[in-house]
């Protein structure tokens, strides 16, 4: 079949039903879209899995704001996508950023999101928090990740399965504790954080 054009993507989309079925698996089959979500998540995460999560998400945006009139065909609708999915990656990003930093003793001082400084050090630090956090169980990582993000050890509790909050507190202050043996076995490693941990 003969690739729609934006205007027909367009109306397809208003006009709902199979017009719109069809538009949407010819954009999800289309390999320049699916690059711009691939780019977005080498960008932002370098995670592969991100890439369908981008993907998905961001056409479901798309069709929305096509629908709600909000696309004005300034641009081409690959230009509109590729910025959604850009917004959508440094939105994630800025929350994994500042949850790993958290974690990392650092302090991110702008609320505008990050600089490139900022996405540049995130990567260093994060990088290195994966040694020691692989030596770690998995439930040790939900709790300490969890907790750098600001959730409460109620939150903790219900969200890792742990019996009660003073469950979590202390869950929390061991595996807070074997981060820190670890970082005092490693100094090379250690030097690269300040003593927020």
């Amino acid at each position: 079949m003969k690739p729609l054009t934006d205007k027909e993507i367009i109306q397809a989309i208003r006009a709902g039903g199979r017009a719109q079925e069809e538009a949407l698996r010819q954009l999800y089959s289309n390999k320049e879209y699916r690059r711009l979500a691939e780019f977005a998540a080498r960008s932002f995460s370098g995670n592969a899995q991100d890439v369908e999560d981008l993907l998905q998400e961001g056409l479901w945006i798309l069709f929305q704001k096509v629908k709600k009139g909000e696309f004005e065909e300034r641009s081409t609708l690959k230009t509109f996508f590729g910025s959604i999915v850009n917004h959508i990656g440094l939105n994630k990003y800025s929350k994994q950023l500042r949850c790993s930093v958290a974690i990392a003793g650092l302090t991110i001082a702008t609320e505008e999101g990050p600089t490139e400084e900022d996405m540049l050090l995130w990567k260093e630090k994060t990088a290195l928090l994966e040694k020691p956090f692989s030596t770690m169980k998995e439930k040790c990582q939900s709790v300490l990740e969890y907790w750098a993000c600001g959730y409460s050890m109620k939150e903790i509790a219900e969200l890792t399965g742990l019996k009660d909050e003073m469950a979590a507190k202390n869950k929390k202050k061991n595996c807070l504790k074997a981060l820190r043996d670890w970082m005092k076995d490693h100094p090379k490693t250690a030097k690269w954080f300040k003593d927020g941990l």
